[in-house]
């Protein structure tokens, strides 16, 4: 945001709602419905204001009757008892379209909010792996969480600060038709007041952006302590992780601290130095000749309210400045998610299938390759091993026949197709993953192989018993109705690795991709893994990052993926290949 004058100017409000709309989606229609409703407070103010001073007049000097003289509004021998009844009607007024003008900006920051955080979801989901995998959780969750709410808080500041200027622009334009000098009393006295508190409005702003970023350190330290609960608990690590948290903590008690303060002192300042400069306005005012007393007090008045309408406008404005940090970083983070979506194209499978790599070079840093020169066909149905020492690309060339990763060079077809030239939809409906590191969800063991998927029970069933699960899982408690999680211990590592293998065959699949899937497995689990997938021979094509011997001997091939990233054929396994690419 763009928002360096010491004033509020009409442009830079201008400004405000287009980046409201470029970020969240909101209408400039909805603004104007904000804005139009802040005009009618006015109003309304405006009215009730120069009734009640008329009528206090009136009442001064005990008469039923008065010429009412309103600056341009002049009308003789009005009864008090009409103008009661009128200053009545618009109190009322004012309180509905005050109520309505409440309404407004709040939904209007509720409704930005759950935009928002759809469309930072969408985008995520559908940006290529490359920027899902350089994402943190710990700043995503705080991204979809923190920075979010607070983004949406810029939404309600710039509509409240629409909506308090415009009212402020018409009790000044009332003050205006009603005593001249009061108009000038509250130019002088606004302009003052924004020149004396731009400074700590950018302070405000500094400290938002300094907050944000405690708020995404603090994020990515707690991310940290979940996900190694396990080790910090093991290598006696915690206390020293836990002073690390605290001060993250205490980082971000500091920064909101400040920013805090500076919206406190806002309010404070204006109110104290607002009343020195009215009661100054005032005196001027008493010493102009043929200014009338009951002019006079509808001034008094207007100029209060103006003094208030000042403080909401000059309150919402510094929490604009403040809060556009926030917004800011997601509009960063959404450029950056929406500028590498995944691509669309075929929804039909080719046929024949099998897997082919010519000449394919990858790297994750230019001038640093990582695989080289891979020429590889993988015939449909074929059971396929891949071998290779600690860090030679394995998992590399996994990701690149998953479509995780592009080559930076070379072709991959899927028959006579390049795989990139599949719909993303269709290639995750025919290719499945098996990781090395299994993960469940905190869910029945039903939904665990559905994984949000519309999959029938006769297929989750199907694909248990092609896992050599099913008889474990009718063994449980409740069936396939057991609740299961992460972290709760109803399936051994063994069987939660096939379960992971029957999630991946519940959506018949064409392609079936496993990293080390026994690495971590007993013998007896070992041997019901390698019956699975010498079951899937012929029906599945298989690619499996191996190096146990009971694994590679139900293989059709072996391949070597080497250290410097060249693939060959083996007959049998190579000495020292264990390890993960």
């Amino acid at each position: 945001m763009n928002l360096r004058a010491a004033a509020i100017s009409p442009s830079r409000v201008i400004a405000a709602t287009r980046r409201v709309n470029e970020v969240f989606g909101v209408s400039a229609r909805y603004l104007g419905m904000v804005a139009l409703v802040g005009a009618l407070v006015g109003l309304a103010e405006a009215g009730v204001v120069a009734l009640v001073a008329q009528i206090a007049v009136a009442l001064a000097n005990d008469t039923s009757h008065l010429d009412l003289d309103l600056g341009v509004v002049h009308v003789s021998h009005v009864a008090v008892s009409v103008l009661l009844v009128a200053a009545l009607v618009a109190a009322l007024v004012r309180t509905g379209f005050s109520i309505l003008g409440v309404y407004l900006p709040v939904r209007l920051a509720a409704n930005a909010a759950a935009r928002l955080r759809t469309r930072v979801l969408d985008a995520y989901s559908q940006a290529d792996w490359a920027t899902q995998a350089g994402a943190r959780g710990g700043e995503f969750v705080d991204l979809l969480t923190n920075q979010t709410q607070l983004a949406s808080d810029f939404v309600l500041s710039v509509a409240l600060t629409l909506s308090a200027l415009v009212s402020f622009t018409v009790l000044a334009i009332a003050a205006l038709l009603i005593s001249p000098a009061a108009f000038i009393g509250i130019l002088v006295i606004s302009g003052a007041l924004f020149a004396l508190l731009r400074p700590i409005t950018r302070a405000g702003q500094r400290r938002g952006a300094a907050f944000s970023e405690a708020s995404e350190g603090f994020s990515t330290q707690v991310e940290t302590v979940i996900a190694l609960a396990e080790e910090f608990r093991t290598f006696g690590a915690a206390p020293s992780q836990s002073a690390d948290v605290a001060a993250a903590i205490n980082e971000v008690r500091v920064q909101r601290m400040g920013m805090d303060l500076t919206t406190r002192l806002v309010w404070a300042v204006y109110q104290n130095v607002a009343m020195v400069l009215i009661v100054g306005v005032l005196a001027i005012l008493a010493i102009i000749p043929g200014v009338q007393v009951a002019s006079l007090g509808a001034v008094v008045l207007i100029l209060l309210r103006a003094l208030s309408g000042g403080q909401a406008v000059q309150s919402s404005y510094h929490s604009v400045r403040q809060q556009s940090p926030f917004v800011q970083r997601l509009a960063r983070a959404i450029a950056d998610l929406e500028a590498s979506p995944t691509t669309f194209g075929l929804d039909a499978w080719p046929s024949p299938d099998a897997l082919t790599l010519t000449n394919v070079d990858f790297s994750y840093v230019p001038d640093r390759g990582v695989l080289r020169d891979v020429n590889l066909t993988v015939a449909p149905g074929e059971l396929l091993a891949i071998v290779g020492p600690s860090g030679a690309g394995k998992s590399s060339l996994l990701h690149v026949l998953l479509r995780l990763r592009p080559p930076v060079s070379g072709a991959f077809l899927v028959g006579a197709t390049p795989a990139g030239d599949i719909s993303s939809a269709e290639w995750t409906r025919k290719v499945a993953y098996v990781p090395q590191e299994t993960r469940v969800l905190h869910g029945t063991v039903e939904a665990n192989i559905k994984f949000f998927r519309a999959i029938d029970e006769d297929e989750v069933i199907a694909a248990a018993r092609a896992a050599q699960i099913h008889n474990d899982i009718v063994m449980l408690p409740d069936g396939y109705q057991t609740v299961i999680g992460q972290r709760v211990d109803a399936l051994s590592g063994g069987q939660r690795q096939r379960l992971c293998i029957a999630r991946a065959l519940a959506g018949n699949p064409r392609v079936l991709i496993l990293d080390e899937p026994t690495s971590a497995l007993d013998h007896a689990s070992e041997a019901l893994v390698c019956k699975a997938l010498a079951d899937l021979r012929g029906a599945v094509t298989t690619v499996v990052v191996a190096h146990r011997p009971a694994l590679l001997s139900v293989c059709d091939r072996v391949l070597a993926v080497a250290a410097d990233g060249r693939v060959a054929e083996v007959a049998t396994e190579p000495t020292g290949t264990t390890g993960n690419g």
